[in-house]
């Protein structure tokens, strides 16, 4: 094995490590939308950290492992008895802070992979397993700067932690709390030295891992140890030894920097910093709820008038007479669409007389006059609509505009006040037969007359309008009964002119008749009629349904079911961007975790199972003498201590 080859990139991680980074950087994308809410830029800033440090990172050929804890906690004197040479580290029992420059235990093939700089002034114990690198580091709370800068840069580099302290001093989580703001995306052990000290160690124990579990981490019985570090052969000590040993140093190193990209994403997207994102929504939700009833108040106040009411109830009929032709089938859809269209069938009658008859000024002022009473039964209604909200609603749909853009301003949402109520609407109004709330002629001659649509109110009104009607055709065209009832006598007229006419062509025939029989005039306008008659009872039935739906609703009931109104529509569309973007971050979030706790990697997730120690160690396990690191360090190393990668 070489350094070359130990030295790759991430070309052999799984493929799944690709989507994660894809959809992180997607994340940063949607976030650029939203730049600037609360919290947004440290959330781009992480995502950004973690995916740089990942792909400018390498997988190295040794595992490094490195103590870390306060001063005068034993770490040294646990090194040494972890690779089984005493004073490998130095130790005083007078002076803190004694350990001044970094310890590594690393077989002499491996050094080069630690890539550790000379200024650090590193000392390199002889350590006869290929794979491992243990490393005894600085004091993290120590008094001088340059060795708690010096731990700090060997914890950024390091694949797994040992944490070690001492019973008086398990409750210095100050130390702690530090190494896990620099370390977050390590794995970790933790070591209860000078446990012979401990007069109640289950309880100390027990106390030391629900400390550890107000930090945050998830410890157990596997990844806590009680040891007494002056004692090589220790229990604990064997058992911390065996742990390392139970675990391949290369599959370790390998996995170690996509290991470290999930646990920072994990802590990119954790709730402590989606908080003030959340916090955002929240307040546009609890802003939106404050101003509905207010808005509702305001449209209430603009359709009081007697005059408003009754052109809602003229719109609404028709409405629900358009709808009710979606709603029904054979002859019950043909008496709705003539009633939807029955001004219009008036005016198109009209014209083809005006344009099949000799010239006739009478003739030209009853086309004329046809003509304006269908298009101002269309339009006088929405025209009344419009002028009342327009002169009632204005000003205090101003003033809420202005409350909107306010909050939008204090929240770093601004861009999305400036988008136009009316453009909003268009984009996320599901209206059933056109996007536009009002027709395009409507809006010419609303335009014509002076009439302005202040901030979308009339669209809003519309558009509920259009909800409210399809509502109402179900339940006035939909019941099967209805149905049967309206088809059944047109059905069987139509029934018995097919069959006359299957006679009358039967009777046609060359072999039966030398002379073809035709029905005559009468047969046909004698149908025609039938058929009308026929028609009339559905008809009324589908007329008095619709007038009873649409009686029972009046504008109260229509501005109590409206909900998207147009000048809260950036606030929506702001809450509604910073909603999506954290779904898309929780689930990342949980993707990350579980794909983390596939790893199996072990130190604090996964237990050390004595079956699962690789058969290269299984001799040093038999062996009635205590396991140890040490050995002749220019011995040939094992075959299946070595892999080639």
């Amino acid at each position: 094995m070489t350094v070359q080859q130990s030295s790759s990139s991430h070309k052999d991680q799984p493929i799944w490590a690709d989507q994660i980074i894809a959809e992180a950087e997607a994340i940063q994308r949607a976030a650029g939308k939203i730049q600037g809410a609360p919290g947004v830029s440290d959330l781009c800033e992480s995502l950004d950290l973690a995916i740089r440090e990942y792909r400018h990172g390498r997988v190295r050929g040794v595992a490094l492992v490195t103590l870390i804890g306060g001063t005068g906690v034993g770490k040294s004197t646990l090194f040494n008895s972890l690779i089984g040479k005493s004073n490998a580290s130095p130790v005083s029992q007078h002076r803190r802070c004694f350990t001044t420059r970094p310890y590594v235990a690393v077989h002499p093939e491996d050094r080069a992979f630690l890539d550790f700089p000379e200024e650090w002034q590193p000392v390199y114990v002889d350590l006869p397993v290929r794979g491992w690198a243990i490393c005894d580091a600085p004091d993290i709370n120590g008094v001088f700067e340059t060795n708690r800068q010096l731990a700090r840069q060997l914890i950024e580099k390091s694949h797994y932690l040992i944490y070690v302290t001492m019973s008086e001093r398990r409750a210095d989580f100050d130390i702690l709390r530090e190494i896990r703001n620099y370390a977050i995306a390590k794995r970790w052990l933790f070591v209860l030295n000078r446990a012979d000290q401990i007069s109640n160690l289950s309880a100390v124990r027990e106390d030391f891992c629900q400390r550890l579990k107000q930090l945050g981490f998830v410890p157990n019985d596997e990844v806590v140890f009680a040891t007494i570090a002056q004692d090589p052969g220790h229990s604990e000590v064997v058992r911390l030894r065996y742990f390392l040993l139970g675990h391949d140093p290369l599959e370790v190193a390998r996995l170690a920097p996509l290991d470290s990209l999930l646990a920072r994403l994990q802590e990119a997207l954790g709730e402590e910093r989606l908080r003030p994102l959340q916090a955002a929504v929240e307040r546009l939700e609890s802003f939106r709820e404050n101003l509905v009833p207010d808005i509702q108040q305001i449209y209430r106040k603009g359709l009081q008038d007697p005059v408003v009411k009754t052109a809602i109830q003229r719109v609404m009929r028709e409405s629900i007479w358009q709808y009710v032709v979606d709603n029904s089938w054979g002859f019950a859809a043909l008496v709705g669409w003539v009633r939807w269209r029955w001004s219009r069938l008036r005016l198109a009658y009209t014209l083809l007389r005006l344009g099949t008859s000799a010239f006739s000024l009478f003739q030209w002022l009853r086309t004329l006059v046809t003509a304006s009473t269908v298009i101002f039964t269309n339009l006088l209604p929405l025209w009344q609509i419009s002028q009342h909200l327009a002169s009632h609603c204005r000003r205090e749909l101003d003033l809420i505009r202005t409350h909107v853009h306010e909050l939008l301003e204090e929240l770093g949402l601004e861009e999305w006040g400036d988008r136009t109520s009316q453009d909003v609407l268009q984009q996320r109004d599901e209206l059933p037969r056109d996007s536009t709330p009002l027709p395009h002629w409507l809006g010419f001659l609303n335009g014509l007359g002076g009439v302005e649509d202040p901030f979308g109110a009339i669209a809003a009104l519309r558009g509920e309008l259009e909800r409210v009607a399809m509502k109402a055709a179900r339940n006035a065209a939909g019941p099967a009964w209805v149905q049967v009832m309206v088809n059944l006598l047109p059905l069987a007229v139509s029934i018995d002119f097919v069959g006359r006419m299957a006679y009358f062509w039967w009777q046609s025939a060359p072999y039966l008749s030398p002379e073809p029989v035709f029905p005559s005039g009468h047969f046909y306008l004698l149908t025609g009629v039938m058929l009308a008659i026929t028609l009339l009872p559905g008809s009324v039935l589908l007329a008095r349904r619709v007038k009873h739906f649409g009686d029972a609703l009046n504008e109260e009931h229509i501005i109590h079911q409206m909900g998207n109104f147009p000048v809260l529509q950036p606030l929506v569309a702001a809450r509604d961007a910073c909603l999506e973007l954290l779904a898309r971050c929780r689930s990342l979030r949980n993707k990350a975790r579980n794909f983390r706790a596939s790893l199996k990697l072990g130190f604090a997730t996964a237990r050390a199972e004595r079956n699962g120690i690789p058969p290269a160690f299984e001799d040093a396990f038999s062996r009635p003498e205590v396991p140890t690191f040490a050995g002749p360090a220019n011995r040939d190393p094992q075959p299946a201590q070595i892999r080639e990668h």
